[in-house]
């Protein structure tokens, strides 16, 4: 059996642990608000537009090195954090993960953030979910529903300077496809070119 001073001592070594976990993760929560608020500026701003990148979620994978479904959810967060000042000032304190809080952002309305942003401090992700059902708020298929029909439309011909041009306008993911094909197409051109070529060499 333990003596009462073992268990003191052990009490303490745990407590002291818990208290570094939860430093830990108040940094690394207040960190992620960071970059949330750097997103909404990218968002407001379109900083995040480039070349061949389709979407905020792909460009913020892309240089921060999070996979999809993580950037998908800072960028959910980034989009209302407008809507949620109770979520995000707990946030940037450190005191919501950001799970906790892009949950928060995907399923309650903006009139009930505050009272459920008291809930989120104690509670995990499951919990959330499963005490925000009521509302029947999904941020993500209320911003599909939103968006409009993606836009198709293919042109070509030749102009007036005899030069063969196209337009192409389509979804992100049907464009990558088209995108995909004209390389091979063109990769196969030049193989071919290089290849006839070689073969008028060796008929010299």
């Amino acid at each position: 059996m333990e003596s009462p001073v073992e268990s003191t001592a052990e009490w303490r070594d745990m407590a002291s642990f818990e208290g570094d976990v939860a430093a830990a993760a108040g940094v690394r929560n207040a960190a992620d608000a960071v970059l949330v608020d750097l997103v909404v500026r990218g968002l407001d701003e379109g900083l995040w537009e480039g070349w061949r990148i389709h979407t905020p979620a792909q460009w913020l994978a892309w240089k921060t090195g999070v996979d999809g479904r993580t950037a998908r959810r800072i960028v959910g967060l980034a989009r209302r954090a407008g809507e949620l000042p109770t979520v995000m000032a707990t946030f940037r304190a450190g005191g919501l993960s950001l799970d906790q809080a892009a949950t928060v952002a995907r399923y309650v309305p903006a009139e009930y953030e505050a009272s459920v942003c008291e809930l989120a401090v104690n509670a995990t992700v499951r919990q959330i979910v499963a005490a925000t059902r009521q509302y029947g708020f999904d941020a993500e298929i209320a911003g599909r529903g939103e968006r409009r029909s993606p836009e198709r439309s293919v042109s070509f011909g030749t102009d007036e300077s005899d030069q063969w041009r196209a337009s192409i306008r389509l979804p992100a993911d049907e464009g990558q496809v088209v995108e995909e094909a004209l390389k091979a197409s063109r990769d196969r051109l030049h193989d071919a070119a290089r290849s006839a070529a070689r073969s008028r060499t060796d008929a010299e």
